[in-house]
């Protein structure tokens, strides 16, 4: 069911025109439920698999993350990738619209 979600919200337009941009609001929303100040590639994938059933290779995590720095809201801080809370925040979303039940 998880993953109809994810297709719908891609689907509608609401999360972007690429892949990597339809996912990017998941981790952002993870990554804030989770209040990290850092984040890395292994954490978001097991919190992701946790929350939604499925896994994602660590090379896609890596991927989507990338629009996290490309964004700003994730900014490398001496080989960690340190989280920018309040540019992040931009890119959550409420994911209750596509709860049915």
């Amino acid at each position: 069911m998880v993953d109809a979600k994810i297709y719908a919200a891609f689907r509608s337009g609401c999360l972007g025109d690429n892949i990597l941009d339809a996912y990017f609001p998941f981790f952002a929303n993870i990554i804030c439920e989770n209040e990290w100040e850092y984040v890395n590639d292994k954490q978001v994938s097991t919190e992701f698999e946790k929350k939604y059933s499925f896994a994602v290779p660590l090379t896609f995590v890596r991927q989507v993350l990338g629009v996290g720095m490309k964004n700003g809201s994730i900014v490398d801080d001496h080989a960690q990738y340190r989280v920018c809370k309040e540019e992040l925040a931009a890119f959550k979303f409420d994911s209750r619209e596509f709860d049915y039940y």
